[in-house]
């Protein structure tokens, strides 16, 4: 019962299997900002490497995180 009473966790995904559990996490990586030819299919496999560093990457806290990263790289041109 306590996943589902007052006090369980939010904004959480738990593993579980054959007794074993785990709590996984949704990261996002700093990405890159791709313009011009870049901002395409062969943009983002040419960049592949850089969008997937995990280096500084970030466990947000809401959706809205999201996009404050992203108004953050387009700022940042």
């Amino acid at each position: 019962m306590f996943l589902v009473s007052e006090d369980a966790p939010t904004n959480m995904i738990v593993g579980a299997g054959a007794g074993v559990f785990q709590a996984a996490y949704v990261t996002l990586t700093q990405g890159i900002l791709l313009t011009g030819d870049d901002l395409s299919v062969e943009g983002v496999a040419a960049h592949w490497d850089s969008i997937i560093d995990r280096t500084g990457e970030i466990v947000p806290q809401s959706g809205s995180e999201q996009s404050m990263t992203i108004l953050s790289k387009l700022q940042g041109r």
